[in-house]
């Protein structure tokens, strides 16, 4: 490029150039970053020295400094060229309101902008984590100056890395709210660098770094869905817990099928008391649990035979294990933060016996199999009876070398349950829903 034309388009430069555009995000505060002015063409930010200025509210001048924005990839030279950052050069305390003008050509009315100073950038936790943060967590960052929050996501960093981490703005857009869904009892820790600016070009005053520890999982004690039926040899009670340091069970009895029965029917009830149960204690026992907090631990209850708990009963005087129908109310002691001071409670139906019943209802009988609850072999001689909640038996029938027993099903409205006898032994059970045999057959035998 000649010599002449450098020294033409340096006059061009100089002229006044319309001003086109303000990029200030919309904000009315000024901090130390620039506001950029956009003009119809290409201008030197030292030729507009005496054009752009500003002043206080006294009338007071403010000192401004006047550049060329850092250029970026997606920008043209042509249109870096147009473009002026104007910032304060010694910003003024917080709160001072700042007049920006900027002469027009051709005598127009100068453009007038009003903005209030606000360089202090600091983030305000609320609520702060306490000793021990929820697992689901959720902080409210509250910004003292405009923020970008695309910014602030880039440059937050918690660690160990949570399950699941989202920054977003609150409805009315004056706060950041960072939800992270954490691991139980570890410790962690949320980091925001000094680094990081707001919208207005400050930086943060101080780094934000706030450590804490989630609570842990809540106490949890439970046993096998459903009735369970023990073997009399080794009747132990199947439990996982969660953060249990000991468990305690307390064993009550029922006086007889008919209000076992009614129990299975109720379903979970909380207390033994609650599913009719014997009020009076037939034996307890306790045992350790322990393990890893938060980690769900698998164990099994030894259940204390029948007698065991009789004043001066020792091991050697206990009798063999008797088929009973118990209710077993079982008392957690808690550990970890969540831990109660009162024991969990919960209680389960349990049966002690070598037999195993189940059945399947049909329209006009019902088909009932027998095993052995050891190895899962068919049971003869077991005598099956259908009984009334009242007591009153209304039918019976005796497996055979399958182990099967035919009974009719029970007259429309009389609920009935099964009591199946072999022996010493005894099991009862809740009658399945009845339906149609597959392919229109009814059950074996009918």
């Amino acid at each position: 490029m000649s010599p002449a034309v450098v020294a033409l388009l340096a006059v061009h430069a100089a002229l006044p150039a319309p001003l086109v555009e303000v990029r200030d995000g919309g904000h009315v505060q000024l901090g130390r970053g620039p506001v950029t002015l956009v003009f119809e063409r290409a201008v030197e930010p030292a030729a507009l020295l005496g054009r752009i200025r500003a002043h206080d509210a006294t009338g007071a001048d403010v000192a401004l400094r006047l550049a060329r924005p850092p250029p970026v990839a997606e920008r043209t030279r042509r249109e870096q060229l147009r473009l002026v950052a104007v910032s304060l050069s010694a910003p003024p305390p917080d709160g001072t309101r700042v007049t920006l003008e900027v002469d027009a050509p051709d005598g127009a009315l100068p453009l007038r902008r009003e903005y209030t100073v606000a360089t202090h950038f600091a983030l305000v936790v609320a609520p702060p984590p306490t000793e021990r943060a929820p697992l689901a967590l959720e902080l409210r960052l509250q910004p003292t100056t405009p923020l970008n929050l695309a910014r602030l996501e880039r440059a937050l960093r918690l660690s160990p890395v949570p399950r699941s981490l989202e920054v977003r703005a609150s409805a009315t857009g004056d706060t950041v709210v960072v939800s992270a869904a954490l691991a139980p009892g570890r410790d962690y820790r949320l980091r925001l660098p000094a680094g990081l600016t707001d919208a207005l070009g400050n930086r943060l005053a101080a780094p934000l770094d706030l450590r804490f520890r989630t609570r842990n999982l809540g106490v949890s004690l439970r046993t096998s869905p459903g009735p369970l039926v023990l073997a009399r040899g080794a009747a132990a009670l199947p439990l996982e817990a969660v953060n249990v340091a000991a468990v305690r069970a307390e064993l009550h009895a029922f006086d007889s099928p008919a209000r076992f029965a009614t129990a299975l029917a109720l379903g979970e009830r909380p207390t033994c008391a609650a599913l009719g149960a014997d009020a009076e204690l037939e034996a307890s026992v306790g045992a350790a649990i322990g393990g890893r907090l938060d980690r769900a631990m698998s164990r099994s209850l030894e259940l204390p035979p029948e007698g065991a708990a009789e004043e001066g009963a020792g091991a050697g005087d206990a009798t063999p294990a008797a088929p009973r129908a118990l209710c077993v109310e079982l008392f957690a002691r808690g550990r970890g933060s969540e831990a109660q001071a009162a024991e969990q409670l919960t209680a389960a139906l349990v049966q002690v016996s070598d037999l195993g019943v189940s059945a399947q209802a049909f329209p006009e009988r019902l088909l009932v199999w027998t095993e052995h609850l050891a190895d899962g072999r068919p049971l003869d001689g077991v005598r099956v009876s259908l009984v009334g909640f009242d007591g009153a038996e209304l039918a019976a029938a005796v497996s055979g070398s399958d182990g099967i027993a035919l009974l009719p099903t029970p007259a429309p409205g009389r609920a009935a349950f099964l009591v199946a006898r072999r022996g010493a032994d005894q099991t009862i059970a809740l009658l399945p829903p009845a339906r149609r045999a597959a392919e229109g057959r009814d059950a074996p035998g009918m």
